[in-house]
């Protein structure tokens, strides 16, 4: 994960993963919300890939996991 990461870093005009057009920054755009400079903001730190839970937490309303835990008893059947 870390040289897919550092891959995505190098092809990013930001130098972190955030706006790389790879598919760690195209979830990041799609399911992250916006920075304070409009970028999307990052999930995990691109360098030692500290979670930034908050951001995490934005993205749980995604997860289909999650999505399918709470609303079984409708989307089951």
């Amino acid at each position: 994960m870390k040289d897919w990461i550092a891959g995505e870093n190098v092809n990013s005009r930001t130098n972190v993963y955030r706006v790389s057009g790879g598919e760690i920054g195209a979830y990041n755009a799609v399911f992250g919300s916006k920075g304070a400079d409009g970028l999307p903001s990052l999930m995990f730190d691109p360098v030692t890939g500290k979670i930034d839970h908050d951001i995490a937490r934005q993205w749980e309303k995604y997860d289909l996991k999650k999505v399918l835990q709470k609303n079984w008893s409708v989307l089951g059947p």
